[in-house]
């Protein structure tokens, strides 16, 4: 997302704002009802739109972190993944006070949402 730009998540084509809001509500359409090419049109040309959100964020609307689910849930990989987040919400002028002291990032359980191949539903997993 450069500066907010709606992407679409699977196929990364700018998208349009209606297809943006469908792709937040996960749990509400199947992965083929959030079809590009259904949704938005094959040729249809999409004019760049951004994620209101962005309006409202002080320190601009960029990444600071790729996180990957994957590497947090997987045991061998997950104590780096769960560091990237803590160092990230610690410099967080917002945050940074409220982060528990990293020696203790490697215990703490975190529950995750997982959701299944179709995007149909998410439950959650403790680990």
């Amino acid at each position: 997302m450069e500066g907010g730009l709606l992407r679409d998540i699977f196929t990364h084509k700018t998208t349009t704002k209606e297809h943006w809001d469908m792709l937040m509500m996960p749990t509400v359409y199947t992965r083929a009802e959030l079809d590009y090419d259904l949704v938005v049109g094959a040729d249809t040309v999409v004019e760049d739109a951004y994620d209101p959100h962005c309006a409202t964020v002080t320190e601009g609307c960029a990444p600071v972190a790729v996180i990957s689910a994957e590497n947090l849930r997987d045991y061998s990989r997950g104590k780096a993944e769960t560091a990237l987040i803590g160092n990230v919400l610690k410099r967080n002028s917002k945050m940074g006070d409220y982060v528990i002291e990293d020696e203790t990032w490697d215990c703490s359980k975190f529950f995750l949402p997982v959701l299944d191949l179709d995007l149909n539903s998410a439950l959650f997993q403790y680990f």
